[in-house]
C-alpha cells in the first residue's frame, strides 16, 4: 500500500534534518539493508551514505556524517 510513495526516503531525511538541527557535534549515522533490496539502497544512497562494508548474508552497511 506504502511502497513508491516516497515515505522512507522522506522519514530518513526528515530524521537526518532532525539530528543536525540538535547536535552539538559531528554524529555518524549508520544503516543496514540487504544487497536485494534495490530501493533501500537508492534512498541510502540518494541521501549520500556511503558503502562503509557489506556483511554476512549479503547485508551492506552504509554510513554518513552529519
Amino acid at each position: 500500500v506504502y511502497r513508491g510513495r516516497g515515505l522512507g526516503r522522506y522519514i530518513l531525511s526528515a530524521a537526518l534534518d532532525k539530528l543536525r538541527s540538535e547536535k552539538k557535534s559531528s554524529v555518524i549515522v549508520f544503516g543496514q539493508t540487504k544487497e536485494e533490496n534495490y530501493l533501500s539502497r537508492k534512498i541510502f544512497e540518494a541521501l549520500d551514505f556511503k558503502i562503509q562494508r557489506s556483511v554476512k548474508d549479503d547485508v551492506i552497511v552504509y554510513q554518513k556524517e552529519c
